[in-house]
């Protein structure tokens, strides 16, 4: 049993510690932030399937539904390759001039 003093001492139940994979929702900001984006994924995913279900209903055509789906996830797939581009170009100057630069600079090339 893991708990909170040493591995050899037995604590009552209620000073156990949760299984690993559980601790991190001890912490009651992630585990509001956790919360909410469970609810903004299911969100989405509720909204995916209405609009594709919709379509089917409106019309029965397959290249419809595709298209919605399509146009659903486009803004997004837009907006991550611009920002990858611009972390590509940008963000990776500001951490080659940081703590790794100097260690290289500091240490002497092999002959």
């Amino acid at each position: 049993m893991v708990s909170w003093a040493t591995p050899n001492t037995e604590l009552p139940p209620r000073y156990t510690l949760p299984p690993m994979n559980w601790r991190a929702l001890r912490h009651p900001v992630f585990r509001a932030l956790w919360i909410a984006s469970v609810a903004s994924n299911l969100g989405t995913w509720l909204q995916g399937v209405g609009a594709a279900w919709l379509m089917t209903s409106l019309a029965a055509s397959t290249t419809m539904v595709a298209l919605v789906q399509a146009v659903n996830s486009l803004p997004m797939f837009l907006l991550s390759l611009l920002r990858g581009g611009w972390m590509d170009a940008e963000v990776t100057s500001i951490y080659s001039a940081g703590p790794d630069s100097a260690f290289q600079s500091a240490t002497p090339e092999p002959s």
